[in-house]
This record gives C-alpha cells, structure tokens and sequence, in this order.
C-alpha cells in the first residue's frame, strides 16, 4: 500500500500549486506495519513547516518589492542566509537586501532586508513559549529522564549504522543534537548555570556525527551481509559504533 502526502498552495490571483511531502509504501502484514511512525511524522512536518514558510516567505517578497511611491521594482543588493527557529525545526532562507528606490526618503539608509523587517524575531512564538514553559519545569530529574531518551536514540544510531543507513543514523543524531542544544539554551535563558554533562554530551554528539560523515562511504550493510553469508570486515562500522558509545 502507499500513501502520498501533498501540499495544495492556493492563491487568488495564480493557480494552485501542488506539491509532493512524503510518498510512505509499506504492507500491513505485522502491528509494527500499522501507522505512522515517529521519525516519519517528524520529518513530514519539517517538510510541511518548510514549505508553508518559504511560500509564506515568497509571496511577502513579491507583494512587497515594488515601491509603494512609483510602483517600480527595488534593485536587488544581494542576498545572506537567514535562520527562522520553529517548534518543527531551524529553517535557513536565502534574504535578499533591496536597494531603495530614489524616491523613498533621502534621510533613509540605502538598502534594507525586507524579511529582518518582517522577522523581527528569528524565534517564532510558538517555539518561545515552548522554550519558556519546559525552561520553567526543567530539573535535574527532567535532564536525567533527557539522557534516558538519548541513549535509546543512540542504539538506534548503532542499528542503522549496522544496516548501512547514514543518513538516518545522521538525521537521528542531529535531533539528538538539536534537543540537547535546546536543553543548555533553555538554561541560558532561565539564567540557571549550563549542567557540564549537557556541555560534553552536545561536543561529544557533533564530534561523532563529524565520524560518521567522514566515513558515509565505507559504511555498508553489514546486517544484509552478513544474512547472505558472505564474509564481512567490520573494523569501520564497530570503530563508528564504538565511538557512539564512547560518546
């Protein structure tokens, strides 16, 4: 059976614009088969945040470039990276700067980045909220329970590593990543002291998925191999597990 998730984009004045999130294709034949899983609910509503956002983003641009004096495009000065923080992950835009039109105020710089205008935060609500009431509750027993689902996500790093899958095993650990980083940053913004295990633990996470990238290519699957029967060196993947564990 297979499942496809799109995105249908309609605007009043262009036609609607559809896009494809996800395709799922799998049998019904186990319990384990029934469902969503986790890491597929995740990374559809990153996809879905990603593209509301950029659509959004978009459409503000083209609505907004012309000068609301002589209705002429603004000059393009250049572009830089942005970053907008969302409860369904960081989200990096290309922002371009305008130039001003000459019959905008002299008195007024020559350019400007209309989405710093917009973004007058690069925080959404949302996430600051969230940000603000796990901040609130967050103890020592909060980061030890913290731990806990680190170190099931860790083996479940180790097992797709073991079946050749980097990047799941890479996507996993930068949300590993991305939840330990959360955890110091809401210490910051609480104005409690950093826990020194948090600090090591986000060095030690970067430093393995610095491995793993390193080492994509020599990294096969072992597991199927190894169900062939046919003969299989180890070395990189147990010295890749053994560096998890280690972190």
């Amino acid at each position: 059976m297979k499942f496809t998730i799109q995105l249908l984009i309609e605007n009043a004045d262009s036609l609607p614009l559809s896009i494809s999130l996800e395709t799922i294709e799998r049998p019904c034949d186990a319990v384990e088969d029934v469902g969503l899983r986790l890491e597929e609910t995740k990374a559809i509503l990153r996809r879905l945040q990603d593209e509301v956002v950029r659509s959004q983003l978009a459409r503000h641009l083209e609505r907004h470039r012309a000068c609301f004096h002589c209705n002429r495009l603004r000059g393009i000065k250049g572009y830089h990276s942005l970053s907008l923080r969302t409860a369904f992950g960081d989200i990096a835009v290309r922002s371009p700067r305008w130039n001003r039109c000459a019959c905008e105020a002299a008195s007024a710089k020559t350019s400007f980045s209309p989405l710093n205008a917009l973004l007058t935060a690069h925080t959404t609500p949302e996430l600051e909220y969230l940000q603000a009431k796990w901040a609130a509750h967050l103890s020592f027993s909060a980061v030890a329970n913290l731990l806990q689902e680190i170190i099931k996500q860790l083996q479940r790093v180790k097992w797709f590593l073991w079946h050749g899958n980097v990047m799941q095993a890479d996507d996993t650990l930068s949300a590993l990543i991305d939840d330990v980083d959360g955890a110091r940053a809401e210490d910051g913004k609480a104005a409690r002291p950093t826990m020194l295990v948090l600090k090591k633990l986000s060095r030690a996470l970067e430093e393995f998925g610095a491995y793993i990238q390193n080492n994509a290519s020599g990294i096969v699957n072992y597991g199927e191999r190894y169900r062939c029967g046919e003969r299989i060196s180890t070395g990189l993947v147990e010295s890749t597990i053994k560096c998890g564990s280690t972190c």
